[in-house]
C-alpha cells in the first residue's frame, strides 16, 4: 500500500498492527511481528518528510529494541542465535542511521551504518548477499557527501549500484533505487550529465511499473526536473515540474509538494521572455504557498532566507531519499 503511494492507508494498516501486538504482547513470537511492523512504520514516515520524521525515529529505534531483546532472551535461554536473526538485528541498526541521516546527524549515522556492517560480516559476505551490503554503501554514500568527501561519496554510491543490482533484472526496485542515490551523489558532484541519464532512466522505470502517480515515481521526475533547471534548460524545467506537481496530493506529501512548487517558481521568474504579471504572479503565489507549508511544517527557519538557505531549506523538509543539495 505504502510503495504504492497510499501512505496514510499504509499508516492506518501499521497502527492497528501494533495495538494487535500489544494486546498479544504475552505471547513470545510477537515480538518478532512487531519489530516488523516497526520497522516498516519508520520507513513510511522518514518517507513522508520532516513531519514524520520523530516518528520514523521513535519506531526505528523500537523496532531495533524489539530485535535486540529478542536475541538478548534466546542467549539467556541457551537458544542459538541464527544468522537470520542477527540479519534482522543489522537491518534495524541500518534503518536507525537512514533516519539520523535525514536529520543530517550524519556523525551518529556512520555509527549505525558500520554497525550494520559488522553484523553482517559475522555469518554472510558481499557475495552472499550483495543487496544488504549494497544497502550500507548507499548510505555510506550519503555520509561522505555530508563529509565532504566527494570522491568517497561516489566510490561507495558506484559500489552501492553494483551490489544492488548484481543479479537482479532492469526493472528490480533495488536496482532501481540504487541507481537513484548515485544519481544523487553525481548531481552533488556536478556530474549532471551522467546523473541525469540514470534519473531519467529511473524515473521511466517508475513510470512504467509503479505508474505516474506513484511517491517514488514523483521523487524521480522531481530530480529530472531539477536537473533540467541546475543545467539551464528551463522551458524542459518547468514543463517537468508542472507535471510533476499534477495531482501530486494523491500520493505525495505538503513537503514534496512545497519543495517542488518553491522550484517551479524559480523556473518561472527565471525565463525572461515569458515573464509577465500572470506568470509573475504565479510565481509568488507558488512562493507564498510553499513558505506557508513550510511554516506549519516547522519552527526552524527564520523569514528571511538567502535564495541558497532556502533552496536547501526546502531540500531538509523531504525524505532523504528524494534527494537533496548537499553541502
Amino acid at each position: 500500500m505504502w510503495e504504492r503511494g497510499f501512505t496514510a492507508g499504509a499508516i492506518t494498516v501499521l497502527n492497528v498492527g501494533e495495538r494487535v501486538c500489544g494486546k498479544l504482547s504475552h505471547l513470545e513470537e510477537i515480538n518478532l511481528i512487531q519489530a516488523d511492523i516497526c520497522a516498516v512504520a519508520g520507513s513510511v514516515h522518514e518517507t513522508i518528510g520532516l513531519s514524520g520524521r520523530a516518528t520514523a525515529l521513535e519506531q526505528c529505534k523500537k523496532a531495533l529494541k524489539l530485535r535486540q531483546d529478542l536475541i538478548k532472551m534466546l542467549e539467556e535461554n541457551g537458544q542459538t542465535v541464527g544468522p537470520s536473526r542477527i540479519l534482522q538485528l543489522a537491518n534495524a541498526w541500518n534503518d536507525l542511521g537512514v533516519v539520523k541521516l535525514s536529520y543530517r546527524d550524519f556523525e551518529e549515522a556512520l555509527l549505525n551504518i558500520l554497525e550494520l556492517q559488522r553484523l553482517k560480516k559475522i555469518h554472510k559476505s558481499e557475495e552472499e548477499i550483495p543487496w544488504h551490503f549494497g544497502e550500507a554503501y548507499k548510505n555510506l554514500a550519503i555520509i561522505k557527501l555530508y563529509q565532504g568527501d566527494a570522491v568517497g561519496a561516489e566510490e561507495m554510491a558506484r559500489r552501492s549500484c553494483e551490489l544492488c543490482c548484481l543479479g537482479r533484472t532492469e526493472t528490480d526496485a533495488s536496482t532501481q533505487k540504487a541507481r537513484s542515490i548515485l544519481g544523487i551523489v553525481l548531481m552533488n558532484n556536478d556530474k549532471t550529465g551522467e546523473a541525469f541519464r540514470l534519473l531519467k532512466g529511473v524515473y521511466k522505470a517508475r513510470k512504467e511499473i509503479l505508474g505516474e502517480t506513484n511517491l517514488h515515481t514523483r521523487n524521480s521526475l522531481y530530480l529530472v526536473a531539477e536537473l533540467y533547471r541546475s543545467a539551464g534548460k528551463l522551458t524542459k524545467a518547468e514543463s517537468s515540474f508542472r507535471l510533476v506537481l499534477n495531482q501530486c496530493e494523491l500520493s505525495w506529501s505538503d513537503e514534496a509538494i512545497a519543495r517542488a512548487q518553491y522550484h517551479l517558481a524559480l523556473v518561472v521568474k527565471a525565463i525572461p521572455d515569458y515573464l509577465n504579471a500572470e506568470r509573475e504572479k504565479e510565481a509568488v503565489e507558488l512562493i507564498n504557498t510553499a513558505r506557508e507549508t513550510r511554516r506549519k511544517i516547522t519552527p526552524l527557519y527564520l523569514e528571511t532566507l538567502t535564495p541558497a538557505e532556502e533552496l536547501k531549506s526546502f531540500g531538509f523538509l523531504v525524505s532523504l531519499l528524494a534527494g537533496r543539495w548537499i553541502g
